[in-house]
């Protein structure tokens, strides 16, 4: 009581775990902090305690952890300032009190801010730099002279067991060094009106096993953009069925979600994707689902569901931060490999990106794949995908990309759309029917193949094709059939793929079926012929219409004409 401390060191009034009763005290000219505490227990400030002349005009906490239970953070007449890092233990909580400031000085630490594994209530309070002199946050407290600086210090962790945790009406400045300014680890706090801004990064940064409650969001002049970042290498597990919703309005004000590296939906894991969602990807960006996806958008624009470019800035606005020409928009893209057969993806708008399908069945209805640098939908041979309605442009490839591989499952390749406005199947390489397999190609399907596709057939094909929907098989370059699938303007040649072959055990059954632009159009070995139901076989404006490794007789529907090479010798010598 009625005492002065004058003329003190770093910490004039030093407290481990203890609160003294304060009356009328002076502190004056200290050269560091007036008090410091260790943050468990506080003394009552209110009876008279002036701090004056301090290099800070404040109240130390200094780097610990909080271990005592129950703590609570009292407002009082004077700022806190954290010097390092505070931990929050698993079995403690914290509460902060509404009006309290908390500022933040690393000091001689390297990292600095709160990190919780217990529990942490905020309410109405203001997380700053503590050279922060804004009058909001009370003034200069620091009386060294420069600006604060986005990335001051680190920022708020929230660790595995701190879901029950919450942040209302807070307001997070100048954190975020090289971190998200609020970060969490398969954590799922509760952040209400929250606002974060001038973050050194992403001002909230998550694994994709945190699925925190996210309402009424206010982000600005983050310097990596004012979005919530998915971190590389994140899965999201577990069988309680996960949301990625609208952060916000459905409009270009939306705060999206930046998947930063490769995400995955483990097998066992569910996870839905509300109408007029935006998930934007860095170009190390790419989906993995293992899982089942639930992704069915609105049938209006604005409720269509969106995965595009970080850098695309005509969904979701600009969340990229400062332009750079040198950015590329592409990003790995969607991938279900063996997804759970009921994933669906409807609705939905991929720009810039492949969706690839290396398994399972996923339901693919009536997207728009826009803009990507590969194929727009790309599939495993044994994938058997449903494929409505979607509609592919400005990709390098706007068709479903064949990839190579080994076909053991029967599939059928039904014509993807109108005869003379569809998608076209694209074989990139060699795809092999394998024995006791089939494959069924559509009326009126279309296949076109790249200069290393190629169909060889161990076990069955049927092909029957119509008069009036004829099934081909072309060169990538052929815009006459299928449309322009590969965007370039070039004519095909004799060639342009290498062509069909059918094993010594194979069985080809076709009708009304065109070869056209192929190295050698059909291979036959050990004396097999292909079986020509009903109207023509024909091998046009390739290279070599014919090879045979043994005399055979020609089936009569057989019609070959165009060809470099037009002969139909058995062997082929």
């Amino acid at each position: 009581n009625n005492a002065e401390v004058h003329f003190a060191g770093e910490r004039a009034l030093y407290l481990e775990n203890s609160a003294p009763m304060l009356a009328n005290v002076t502190i004056a000219n200290s050269n560091l902090f007036p008090i410091s505490v260790g943050g468990n227990v506080f003394p009552d400030f209110s009876n008279g305690v002036d701090l004056r002349d301090n290099p800070f005009k404040a109240v130390e906490i200094r780097q610990g952890t909080l271990y005592t239970g129950n703590v609570i953070w009292p407002k009082g007449n004077f700022v806190y300032v954290i010097s390092g890092l505070v931990r929050v233990g698993a079995d403690t909580t914290l509460e902060i009190q509404p009006g309290v400031v908390v500022k933040v000085w690393p000091g001689e630490y390297r990292t600095s801010g709160l990190w919780v594994r217990g529990l942490l209530k905020a309410e109405g309070v203001q997380f700053t730099s503590a050279y922060d002199g804004d009058e909001v946050v009370g003034g200069v407290t620091y009386l060294e002279s420069r600006d604060p600086v986005a990335g001051d210090w680190d920022g708020i962790t929230f660790h595995e067991s701190s879901d029950n945790c919450s942040l209302r009406d807070v307001t997070v400045r100048y954190a975020g060094q090289g971190r998200g300014a609020i970060l969490m680890k398969e954590s799922s706090p509760e952040l209400v009106n929250v606002t974060v801004t001038d973050s050194a990064w992403y001002p909230l940064s998550l694994d994709a096993d945190s699925f925190p409650t996210l309402e009424t969001l206010t982000l600005a002049d983050n310097v990596a953009g004012d979005a919530v970042a998915i971190r590389d290498g994140s899965v999201v597990t577990g069988r309680e069925a996960r949301t990625w919703e609208p952060l916000g309005s459905q409009t270009a004000d939306q705060i999206v979600r930046v998947i930063l590296g490769t995400v995955m939906l483990a097998p066992e894991a569910s996870l839905t994707l509300g109408p007029g969602v935006v998930i934007k990807f860095a170009e190390e960006g790419q989906l993995i689902l293992k899982g089942t996806l639930n992704a069915v958008g609105g049938g209006s624009e604005t409720n269509r569901i969106v995965l595009t470019s970080l850098h695309d800035d005509d969904y979701g606005g600009d969340t990229d931060g400062p332009a750079d020409s040198r950015q590329t928009r592409q990003w790995g893209g969607v991938v279900f490999e063996q997804a759970g057969d009921a994933s669906v993806m409807q609705n939905a708008i991929v720009r810039y990106g492949t969706v690839r399908v290396d398994g399972g069945a996923p339901r693919l209805i009536n997207n728009r794949i826009l803009d990507g640098a590969g194929p727009g939908i790309a599939q495993m041979p044994d994938a058997q995908p449903e494929l409505l309605n979607n509609l592919l442009e400005g990709n390098s490839i706007s068709g479903v990309a064949i990839l190579s591989g080994t076909m053991t499952t029967d599939q059928n390749w039904a014509r993807l759309g109108d005869v003379d406005d569809q998608v076209a199947r694209v074989l990139l390489g060699e795809v092999v029917v394998a024995a006791d397999t089939t494959l069924r190609v559509g009326a009126g399907a279309v296949i076109k193949a790249g200069v290393a596709g190629k169909l060889t057939i161990s076990g069955t094909l049927q092909a029957p094709g119509m008069a009036h929907m004829l099934i081909v098989f072309t060169s990538l370059q052929d815009d006459a059939e299928g449309g322009d699938t590969d965007n370039k303007v070039r004519a095909p040649e004799p060639g342009d793929w290498l062509g069909l072959e059918m094993g010594a055990a194979a069985k080809v059954e076709v009708s009304n079926l065109r070869v056209l632009y192929a190295e050698t159009g059909l291979a036959m070995y050990g004396g097999n012929v292909p079986v020509v139901e009903e109207g023509r076989f024909q091998i046009a404006n390739g290279n070599h219409a014919l090879w045979c490794d043994t005399a055979v007789e020609l089936p009569g529907g057989l019609l070959i004409e165009e060809n470099q090479v037009n002969e139909n010798r058995c062997p082929t010598r």
